[in-house]
């Protein structure tokens, strides 16, 4: 088994295991090799930092509390924020920037949209360009798979495999109908959106 050393702080981190290293998961979804100032903002918790402090031990912090202006980066990383956390990492993104936001459907609360489809609006109306929108299969912190719901095949293939899980036939039936339906993005649980600030990545 690997070794396990939890972080003494937030920016010393042990060794990570296979399932702190997926954490990072999201990194498949950038056109980004290797972010030169990453920064994060939102529900990351202290597994996470360590796992971000490996790509960029300056990795930033981003609130919305309207403080002074800071650093901008050229990737950005959000976990479950609100809108007002959303624009104010919009604004601290450089030109060409990519931002990668995951989040979870939620029945209540007026401070952010309830579904990836909401969520996916919302990138666009900040003027992020290339908005796509993965569903973590079955959830965020353990996917065993990262679906673009571009790809319909891609969609359908996931759904089959409920099979094997239960009351899996109920709910590839009801998947089937909402991609059909052209709504999917209303029924999955968890999922991430990722976008392109416009403009030119700075050299």
């Amino acid at each position: 088994m690997t070794d396990v050393t939890p972080p003494t702080e937030a920016g010393n981190a042990g060794p990570l295991s296979l399932e702190q290293w997926r954490l990072l998961d999201w990194r498949f979804l950038l056109p980004v090799v290797q972010p030169r100032n990453l920064g994060y903002g939102g529900a990351v918790d202290r597994e996470s930092l360590a796992a971000l402090r490996l790509l960029d031990p300056g990795a930033g912090r981003i609130d919305s509390d309207g403080g002074p202006p800071g650093p901008t980066f050229d990737v950005v990383l959000l976990s479950s924020p609100d809108l007002q956390l959303l624009e104010a990492a919009a604004q601290r993104m450089q030109p060409g920037g990519w931002m990668c936001a995951e989040f979870r459907r939620s029945l209540s609360g007026s401070t952010r949209p309830r579904t990836l489809y909401g969520w996916r609006r919302a990138f666009v109306r900040n003027g992020f360009r290339d908005v796509s929108v993965q569903w973590h299969a079955p959830g965020l912190r353990h996917p065993s798979r990262m679906v673009p719901l571009a790809s319909g095949s891609a969609v359908r293939d996931t759904l089959a495999r409920h099979q094997a899980i239960p009351f899996g036939a109920v709910k590839e039936l009801i998947g089937r109908l909402a991609l059909a339906l052209r709504v999917f993005e209303l029924v999955i649980p968890e999922g991430t959106v990722t976008g392109r600030r416009p403009g030119s990545r700075l050299p």
